[in-house]
């Protein structure tokens, strides 16, 4: 759990789950203001009651077995054409900006999604995951973006 811990140290990237909200818990005791709670990139994530808990269980065991089988391949992708990525990432996000009316004090919310809008392209591109970058840049501009 992150905690609070006055060493002048500004610095954090994490993926968390919670019961509430961490804008929440930024907001305790906190003096700058909103610049902390608009770094955060929160979803909402309703329960689907899709499986058992013991499929769920195996689920987990079997990814922690098999995870990161396309890292390598996404990797080299991506220090090959670094450049073209970047540009990529840039242009995507200026994209996002216009089409969700993306604020500056919002730069962040376009800084993620355009990672992964690219991230997801250059996946299908290489024939790595099933995802539509289409219908996730939707959601992202016209779902997720209004709902933060």
């Amino acid at each position: 759990m992150e905690r609070k811990v006055d060493d002048g140290y500004k610095s954090a990237i994490m993926i968390a789950t919670a019961n509430s909200s961490l804008h929440s818990l930024i907001s305790t005791d906190n003096t700058a203001g909103t610049a902390g709670s608009m770094r955060v990139f929160e979803m909402k994530f309703l329960a689907q009651r899709v499986h058992s808990k013991g499929e769920a269980d195996e689920y987990l065991r079997q990814l922690s077995l098999h995870y990161g089988h396309i890292g390598e391949v996404f990797a080299q992708f991506v220090i090959k054409h670094r450049t073209a990525v970047a540009k990529r990432l840039h242009q995507v996000m200026a994209e996002v900006d216009a089409e969700a009316s993306i604020l500056a004090s919002e730069r962040f919310w376009s800084a993620d999604i355009a990672a992964v809008l690219v991230a997801g392209e250059i996946a299908q591109v290489l024939g790595l995951l099933p995802y539509d970058p289409l219908a996730l840049r939707h959601w992202a501009v016209f779902s997720q973006v209004p709902y933060m």
